[in-house]
């Protein structure tokens, strides 16, 4: 059904010609994103056994990953050749073939309804919290400093190449989603600390020496490895600690998620207005390290270093 709702988003935005019935269909079809994703991060655990929960998730997650390192660019590049209505009527054209795929090939699975409805106490589960507050600083730290990247490119003397950067950062998440593919399900606790030291290396050596092109774009690769597998180590940890309702773990997952994406936007914009450009990547850096310190200190539930 979430799919069918996204088609007909999409095929009335195509269609329309009314400005405000236009506003109303990208609402929809942002609110059936955010039911979505949960969903199927929840149905990956509910198609494995335990020991595969967070390949399964990893597998998932990859599509949202690799999607927005490079539906941007696809779709301002579709845009350009067919205009708007054309790439709106593309994807509503692709997402029906996929609806399609979906009822022939994916099994129903029926969701446990006893464990459906949210406990009161769901967040007095040992390390429920502490996943949350990490994945919202985690979230945070990316989202500061990649959503102004042009102007830390710019105040790096850096040409302001932004297209080639994103699709360097684009490049390393593929290369993260892949390792954290491989180790997410024996070492995640492991996994997710590289994954923060390295995001937190790159940006204190952008911060420190960004203004050598070479330095620059190596460190955005670095960034993006740190960045790929991040979503799917989040989600398995939040599974893990709510202890079987990947539904509801995974919820509040992406709810916790998006609220730091348009945070960090709203956080760097207030940093640039009045601190300059120099402070982002400092400020990313120094969220990055609070993240570490919260993983470390949830290594008996939140982020234990084997499953319990």
């Amino acid at each position: 059904m979430l799919f069918f709702a996204f088609f007909l988003s999409n095929i009335i935005t195509a269609f329309s010609q009314n400005y405000w019935l236009t506003v109303a269909m990208r609402i929809l079809a942002g609110g059936f994103g955010g039911i979505l994703w949960p969903l199927l991060a929840g149905y990956a655990a509910r198609l494995v056994n335990g020991k595969n929960t967070g390949k399964a998730i990893s597998m998932v997650m990859a599509g949202s990953t690799i999607a927005l390192s490079v539906g941007l660019p696809i779709g301002a590049f579709l845009g350009q050749i067919i205009g708007w209505r054309g790439t709106f009527a593309t994807l509503s054209a692709l997402i029906f073939i996929l609806i399609v795929w979906i009822a022939w090939k994916i099994p129903g699975l029926n969701a446990d309804e006893k464990k459906m409805s949210i406990p009161v106490n769901l967040f007095k589960i040992p390390g429920v919290f502490l996943v949350m507050i990490t994945t919202f600083t985690a979230s945070l730290a990316t989202y500061v400093a990649y959503t102004y990247l042009s102007p830390i490119m710019v105040t790096n003397g850096i040409k302001d190449n932004t297209g080639f950067a994103l699709g360097l950062f684009g490049i390393g998440a593929v290369l993260g989603i892949l390792l954290t593919a491989r180790f997410i399900d024996t070492h995640m606790r492991s996994a997710l600390l590289l994954s923060m030291l390295l995001g937190a290396s790159a940006l204190f050596i952008v911060s420190l020496a960004g203004h050598f092109y070479f330095v620059f774009y190596t460190c955005i690769v670095f960034w993006g490895i740190s960045f790929g597998g991040l979503p799917s180590l989040l989600q398995t940890a939040t599974i893990n600690a709510t202890k079987g309702l990947p539904e509801i773990g995974s919820s509040i997952t992406v709810t916790v998620y998006n609220i730091g994406v348009f945070s960090g936007a709203f956080i760097g914009g207030l940093i640039l207005d009045y601190t300059g450009p120099c402070a982002i990547s400092w400020t990313s850096f120094l969220l990055m390290a609070i993240v570490i310190s919260l993983v470390v200190m949830g290594r008996r539930f939140a982020f234990p270093g084997r499953k319990i």
